[in-house]
């Protein structure tokens, strides 16, 4: 991290500090800092939580209507607001759990006593922006150099590789995706046809089986380095890399 973006970082850890939001502890949890840029041109303190998201339990629950919402306030006698200025710190972590969220710094390991910014639940497009993310780095080894299409039925993925000023997660995946020559095409759901049968066709023929043959492994002939090399030779395209190679 260079200087001017450490400063940066001190002043956040600073104020998180004098706000409640952290402290300093000590955990066998470190998750890495990494700072974002926003389109205003400051930073935001974003903490890796990947590894840790792998072995929580999503909370699944439904987002309640508004309707229903306004239906059980209407008798309320008192009515107060949220401070959404930064909504995720007004909501206190359980004592049990504060272990679980420390981050490593430059400066010191911090644990959250309010929610940070969650990673947990992603959206549709970061879900499937997430799945491309995570095939190119498998099959990096098979695919670099080449030009890739990836056809998809989420017309987002595309807004996703133009993007000007991406931020957060998605600023880290572009990054990603544009170290390939990818593409993504687009493919209307519409035009998913589902084959109606199997991918091989039942025959009528009746089975057939293989001869079962016993083979004794010491009766075996045994090639020496010189007979492969003769057999290289007389292979037509093996010879003509062999030539190449043997000056180097």
């Amino acid at each position: 991290m260079n200087p001017s973006k450490k400063e940066i970082l001190k002043q956040e850890i600073d104020r998180l500090l004098s706000e409640g939001i952290i402290e300093e502890c000590e955990s066998p949890y470190a998750s890495p800092v990494v700072l974002i840029p926003k389109p205003n041109g400051t930073f935001r303190l974003c903490i890796d939580y990947r590894k840790l998201n792998e072995i929580t339990v999503a909370d699944t629950y439904p987002l309640p209507r508004m309707d229903d919402l306004l239906h059980q306030a209407k008798l309320t006698p008192f009515m107060s607001t949220l401070d959404l200025r930064a909504g995720y710190h007004q909501v206190k972590v359980h004592v049990e759990d504060q272990d679980k969220t420390p981050f490593v710094c430059p400066f010191g390991t911090y644990r959250f006593l309010r929610m940070p910014y969650a990673e947990r639940n992603y959206s549709t497009t970061e879900r499937e922006a997430l799945a491309v993310v995570w095939a190119l780095k498998k099959f990096r080894g098979y695919i670099e150099g080449t030009e890739i299409t990836v056809a998809s039925d989420h017309q987002p993925l595309k807004w996703l590789l133009n993007l000007k000023s991406p931020t957060g997660r998605l600023a880290r995946w572009a990054l990603e995706i544009q170290s390939f020559n990818l593409k993504v095409q687009y493919i209307p759901g519409k035009a998913n046809v589902v084959a109606d049968m199997l991918s091989r066709p039942v025959t009528q023929e009746e089975e057939s089986f293989c001869e079962e043959n016993n083979i004794t492994i010491a009766d075996m002939p045994t090639r020496s380095c010189k007979d492969m090399r003769e057999a290289q030779l007389k292979d037509d395209n093996l010879r003509k890399i062999i030539e190449v190679l043997n000056p180097l």
